[in-house]
């Protein structure tokens, strides 16, 4: 029976996309709203893991708020993994499955601004798991880079994850830190993610051929894109924050 750790890379500090998309009043925002879409939410998630890295360095409001988090939300464990910043989202990822390895079957992949719009969001990604006989499945795959995770909300094995580690391992370099006078290192480890993962044999998949994971950026805003893998398909699954309530609006489940 699947056991899976729903694994949300959070920041409380400026973002890139700041530059675009104007910052919110409050530094826990992002945490707030993946809280309350997942509490609005139906799934079957054994822990909610939310991964704060530098936390020694996070305004005093978000500390308070990741302090007085409770154990639970709703039936799901909640806990926090505390890391250094280094590897962005994907250097929590890595540390946190590491962490979780001999708990947990499956990992999801989530960065925080980023939120479930549709029930039983995490059985959908099981499901095309088990078809493909395990690995992990993203949103979006590169088009002419199969082995490339292009959007990376998603689930993985853990298996695949500690298959990948050795090499994943060398994303953790300090040289691969997040400062805003290098915002372009994000794109070297996003790209590289998954690579290990397809080289240590297990498959990279993806849900886009049925399902929308809405996705936006520089040049995308203030729209957002689906990626075309099928210009026919159906309910969205994931959807940035800002958008969200477009797809599914939480207080309709109070």
């Amino acid at each position: 029976m699947a056991k899976i750790n729903y694994l949300i890379a959070a920041w409380h500090g400026p973002r890139i996309f700041d530059l675009r998309c104007p910052r919110p009043a409050q530094c826990t925002y992002y945490l707030r709203q993946q809280l309350r879409y997942l509490h609005a939410l139906d799934h079957k998630l054994d822990q909610i893991t939310i991964i704060v890295p530098a936390i020694e360095t996070s305004p005093v409001p978000y500390w308070n708020y990741v302090r007085d988090l409770p154990a639970q939300l709703d039936d799901t464990k909640l806990s926090v993994f505390t890391r250094p910043n280094t590897g962005i989202s994907y250097g929590g990822y890595i540390e946190a499955c590491r962490h979780y390895k001999d708990d947990f079957s499956h990992f999801m992949l989530v960065e925080d601004d980023y939120v479930p719009v549709l029930d039983n969001f995490d059985a959908i990604f099981l499901e095309y798991v088990e078809k493909q006989g395990g690995g992990y499945v993203c949103s979006h795959i590169a088009p002419k880079s199969p082995d490339v995770a292009s959007h990376s909300v998603g689930l993985v094995t853990t298996e695949a994850m500690i298959a990948a580690y050795p090499t994943h391992i060398g994303y953790l370099d300090p040289r691969h830190d997040i400062h805003p006078d290098r915002p372009h290192l994000w794109r070297h480890i996003q790209a590289a993610f998954a690579r290990p993962i397809v080289a240590a044999g297990h498959p990279l998949g993806t849900i886009g051929n049925e399902f929308r994971v809405p996705y936006t950026d520089f040049n995308y805003w203030p729209k957002y894109w689906c990626p075309p893998e099928n210009p026919d398909v159906g309910e969205a699954v994931f959807s940035p924050v800002q958008f969200a309530s477009e797809f599914f609006d939480p207080a309709s489940s109070d």
